[in-house]
C-alpha cells in the first residue's frame, strides 16, 4: 500500500505551537503537531495532492487532482473556499498581496482572490503547467509542456 506524498512545509501559529502541513496520495491533506506528532487536524480532497501546500494568511492553499485548488483553516482545517479548473492541480500555489497564482494541467496560470476564492484573471499558456510559478518585480515566471 502506498501512503507517501508530496513534501511538508513549517508553519508557526499563533499559539505558539508548530504544524507540519502535508498532502498524500490518500486524498488528504494533514496537520500534524510537531512537538507530539499528534494530528491537529486532516481535510480530504476527491484527488491526490501531488505537491506542497502554502501558507498565507492564516489559510492553507493546497492544490488537487480532483480539478480544485483549497483554501483551508489553518487552525482547524475547515474549508473556506475551493477554486475549480478544468484539469488536476500538481504545483504549489504562490501568494502575493492577497492574490493566489497557480497553474493547471489544463495549461492555464490562474489568479485568485486569496480570501474569497474569485477569479482574477487566467492566461491560457496552451499546455500542461506542472511547475510552481515565480514572482518577481511585478512579472511572473512559469514553466509549461510546450
Amino acid at each position: 500500500v502506498q501512503r507517501g506524498g508530496c513534501d511538508s512545509i513549517l508553519t508557526h501559529r499563533q499559539e505558539a505551537a508548530f504544524q507540519v502541513f502535508f498532502g498524500s496520495n490518500d486524498r488528504k491533506i494533514y496537520a500534524v503537531r510537531e512537538d507530539n506528532g499528534e494530528y491537529a487536524w486532516h481535510f480530504t480532497t476527491q484527488g491526490r495532492i501531488l505537491s506542497p501546500p502554502t501558507i498565507s494568511n492564516n489559510l492553507v492553499f493546497v492544490g488537487s487532482s480532483d480539478w480544485r485548488l483549497y483554501a483551508l483553516d489553518e487552525v482547524d482545517g475547515k474549508k473556506v473556499w475551493e477554486f475549480r479548473t478544468e484539469a488536476a492541480v500538481h504545483c504549489s500555489p504562490v501568494v502575493f498581496n492577497l492574490i493566489v497564482y497557480f497553474g493547471s494541467l489544463d495549461g492555464k496560470l490562474y489568479a485568485v482572490s486569496a480570501l474569497a476564492g474569485e477569479l482574477v484573471w487566467e492566461f491560457d499558456a496552451g499546455s500542461s503547467i506542472k511547475s510552481s510559478p515565480a514572482l518577481d518585480d511585478g512579472k511572473i515566471f512559469f514553466g509549461s509542456d510546450n
